[in-house]
């Protein structure tokens, strides 16, 4: 008896020194998780936040692509985000001087609206220089498909957008990942990781803080994983200096996480994007955000959230979902009025324009720079338990359409050779 005692006692001791990382391997359930991951980013999708982004190549230290705005969701009904747009030297703040003397600065506003809108998606853009203002006003007609998020809202909605055009917990499935525990000075981490169609996933969640976000690298090698559409193997060249891509590897880290209304927010994110090439230099370029202020549940009313207004008389381009850009638009009264012959625009595109309606009013759209939102009291909500907004989905993907041509601008090649490296090593 006394024997079987012992044997007990040891074999309890034995468990009690397993490591966590087993304990946790063996009791974790991959759907569970896979699910406490998806619901992470449910607090988006009905918010009023206030969002600093910028973009910077690694070989331009001097300029920097900076985003300030405020950005509303109400749920799959609206999105609306106005603020600023510049270019800036990130060690002293200030205006870069363009190529031409001039430099960049301007406000925009976007809107979208399954119920006013059409189905079409609004960027109106101001810009003051000397001789007076300029006005312009962008009109896409959104597609089935959608397009690529803009960075600033693909990163806090789960998207990689350079990796795939799924959210990260859409690739993943429970028969197809493996868990383990890692804790790293006192915090916690839960980890996943999966060999999909489209690359390697790694993924830390925070197991404390139901499952948000702590950090992922995601690897898509040249020649064997498919592209971000997940409908050709990925490869190709370098479009600054021609030369192959071997691989290319994103990394998302968030540093600062808040508890609001009982959801976890991630305040402050960095994303790196990374192709190694085939001389092997790299070529890299970083995004930062910090959600400065946020509001679970805003007063959308109160805030003016969805007004979207343009001064009357405006011209405005129209960009159908097949490509083609289509122009002869006029914005009066809150409306886009065509100014085209009937033989030039089909009766899909009339009919959808014809349902377009935005609030009317003189007041023009302030800066987000400038303004704070009113954030008030929030009460507890339940966890919503469906995706992030679609129309969210949606809108920012034609922001990066707008801003695409501002991170070619200026994102350049940063050259890291290892052979220039490993020479002046031996020399």
């Amino acid at each position: 008896m006394r024997n079987c005692l012992y044997s007990i006692s040891a074999l309890c001791l034995q468990v009690l020194l397993l490591p966590l990382p087993v304990l946790f391997a063996q009791s974790a359930d991959p759907e569970s998780i896979l699910e406490e991951f998806r619901n992470s980013f449910n607090w988006i999708d009905t918010a009023a936040m206030h969002i600093e982004f910028s973009t910077l190549g690694g070989a331009s230290p001097d300029k920097a692509e900076v985003y300030d705005f405020d950005c509303y969701i109400d749920g799959d009904h609206n999105f609306r985000t106005t603020g600023t747009r510049q270019r800036v030297n990130p060690h002293t703040g200030k205006l870069s001087i363009q190529p031409n003397g001039g430099v960049v600065d301007e406000q925009y506003q976007t809107f979208l609206s399954t119920e006013d809108s059409g189905n079409l998606y609004l960027l109106h853009t101001a810009i003051s220089r000397d001789d007076g203002r300029m006005d312009d006003l962008r009109v896409w007609e959104v597609g089935d498909e959608g397009i690529p998020l803009e960075q600033s809202l693909a990163v806090i909605s789960g998207y990689a957008i350079g990796f795939s055009r799924q959210a990260l917990y859409d690739l993943l499935t429970p028969d197809a990942v493996t868990i383990r525990e890692e804790i790293n000075e006192g915090v916690r981490s839960c980890v996943l990781e999966a060999i999909t169609d489209q690359g390697s996933i790694e993924i830390w969640l925070s197991p404390d803080q139901n499952y948000v976000l702590q950090k992922c690298i995601l690897t898509k090698e040249a020649g064997k994983d498919f592209d971000a559409r997940g409908s050709e193997i990925y490869g190709g060249v370098d479009f600054f200096s021609g030369e192959t891509i071997k691989r290319n590897i994103i990394e998302i880290t968030v540093s600062e996480i808040q508890s609001v209304d009982g959801r976890f927010v991630p305040r402050h994110m960095k994303y790196l994007y990374r192709e190694d090439l085939a001389d092997d230099s790299i070529y890299e370029h970083y995004h930062n955000l910090v959600i400065s202020e946020v509001d679970l549940s805003p007063d959308f009313e109160a805030l003016g959230a969805f007004n979207f207004v343009v001064p009357a008389g405006t011209s405005a381009y129209f960009r159908k979902k097949d490509g083609t850009v289509l122009s002869g638009f006029t914005w009066e009264d809150g409306k886009l009025v065509v100014d085209m012959d009937a033989d030039d625009l089909d009766d899909n595109i009339r009919t959808t324009i014809a349902q377009l309606k935005t609030e009317e009013g003189s007041k023009e759209p302030e800066s987000a720079a400038g303004t704070v939102l009113q954030l008030r009291d929030s009460k507890e909500q339940e966890a919503f338990l469906r995706k992030p907004s679609t129309v969210l989905v949606w809108a920012a993907g034609v922001l990066l359409l707008f801003a695409s041509t501002a991170v070619v601008a200026v994102v350049c090649l940063k050259r890291k050779t290892r052979k220039n490296t490993t020479s002046g090593d031996e020399s």
